[in-house]
């Protein structure tokens, strides 16, 4: 499916609008350096993130969220993983560029070059 004409959103609760957007800028440069220095390769949110500091803002803030919740580091974890995906699939439905998304386990998102 070509995820740019077929998503539709999903409220994420956990995060307030301007660290979602906050986030969400953040996603949309981890796509772009992707895109441009890996475009025959696929990737999916967690290779995308491999290198990202967690600890750090703003992927923190989910994760923050959650823990206040009185979640364990591993239920935050997997709720703040869940809420990323989300917001990286709603990043690439809004991005100029055209991706392709196959679920599997895991979403996999291939980049189609113009």
């Amino acid at each position: 499916m070509l995820v740019n004409e077929t998503y539709e959103g999903r409220n994420i609760n956990s995060v307030t609008e301007s660290q979602k957007k906050e986030i969400k800028e953040y996603l949309e440069s981890l796509v772009k350096i992707w895109c441009l220095t890996t475009p025959e390769k696929s990737f999916t949110c967690s290779e995308l993130l491999n290198n990202a500091d967690w600890e750090k803002k703003p992927l923190c803030y989910m994760y923050d969220y959650y823990k206040k919740q009185g979640e364990s580091d591993e239920e935050a974890k997997n709720h703040d993983s869940v809420d990323i995906g989300w917001l990286l699939l709603e990043v690439i439905s809004e991005m100029p560029r055209k991706f392709e998304a196959e679920s599997n386990y895991r979403k996999t998102y291939t980049y189609i070059p113009e």
